[in-house]
């Protein structure tokens, strides 16, 4: 992973992220992939942001 990410790549493993509190693999799968979809600047509407407070 440290060559790639020398070279360039962006390595983003799908981790759940539990820390949102999911009530179904769906919102799991959605989250992982709203998570994917970020690094090229396209969002879901369906899916919250964190914010600065």
């Amino acid at each position: 992973m440290v060559a790639v990410t020398e070279m360039g790549a962006v390595v983003a493993p799908p981790v759940p992220a539990f820390y949102a509190k999911p009530e179904s693999l769906d919102e799991v799968v959605t989250q992982s992939v709203a998570r994917a979809l970020d690094l090229f600047d396209i969002t879901l509407p369906e899916t919250h942001r964190w914010t600065e407070s």
